[in-house]
């Protein structure tokens, strides 16, 4: 159905269905194709199953050739890394755009060292790739700002920590690794495999608590942009060596 809308002053028809609930994928091109765009897609076709109960016909072919288009008419450099986002949606509406251009040439641990702040909130939906978690990051990402802090650590009911800035946590306590994979990524699962190489330390899929957060030695996390550090919790301050030794064994 189409209505009209003002925005600006200028007044414009619009489709009132122009903007419907869609799943994600912030992926990393370079050299004119994502990395690892099967393993993109594959988290795509799980989380469109789970919300919608139906098979996606999305195919990494459709996908190429539109990024490939993207990249060209954009003029984006074959030397530098891009982050282009994926949307696509029940009625078969598939969008690119690129974010921004990666300051580091290869999956990196990045210079920030954020500080964390912790919000209470439950939901299990808010765990998939959806417009809705991206509303809900942006949301919280406010409030961690107007705490003086930089990145929301979500904690639900029962004080399992479920994401940090939208990802897994990954903690270190003594020689041992532990990562909560609350929300799955291509990022996250390179790092996983990264972080079973370390030698002398043991790896456990647990849930991670705000209490485990608390004692840890070391907290990080791992999306499209890298591997990010975490400064600081509550004051109490984090290393990064394990998120530096496991960066260098990652290549994509």
């Amino acid at each position: 159905m189409e209505q009209w809308s003002i925005s600006n002053g200028v007044t414009s028809r619009y489709n009132t269905d122009e903007r419907p609930l869609y799943i994600y994928q912030r992926m990393r091109a370079y050299g004119g194709c994502i990395a690892e765009l099967a393993a993109h897609l594959e988290i795509v076709k799980s989380t469109y199953r789970a919300i919608f109960g139906e098979e996606c016909s999305l195919t990494v072919a459709r996908v190429e050739s539109q990024c490939a288009t993207l990249l060209k008419r954009g003029g984006y450099s074959e030397g530098s890394v891009h982050i282009v986002e994926l949307r696509y949606d029940r009625n078969d509406n598939l969008s690119l755009r690129v974010l921004e251009t990666s300051l580091y040439k290869h999956f990196s641990l990045r210079a920030v060292r954020p500080k964390a702040f912790e919000c209470n909130i439950s939901g299990g939906e808010l765990m998939l790739h959806t417009s809705a978690a991206i509303a809900m990051q942006e949301l919280l990402s406010s409030i961690a700002h107007q705490n003086g802090c930089d990145i929301p650590l979500c904690v639900d009911s029962n004080g399992r920590v479920t994401s940090v800035d939208g990802a897994s946590p990954i903690i270190t306590s003594g020689r041992n690794i532990a990562i909560s994979h609350t929300i799955d990524s291509v990022e996250a699962r390179a790092t996983i495999k990264a972080l079973k190489r370390v030698k002398g330390y043991t790896l456990t899929f647990k849930n991670i608590t705000i209490e485990d957060i608390r004692s840890a030695d070391e907290f990080f996390y791992a999306d499209h942009r890298g591997i990010t550090a975490v400064h600081s919790f509550e004051g109490h301050l984090y290393s990064d060596n394990i998120a530096n030794v496991v960066i260098d064994t990652i290549s994509f």
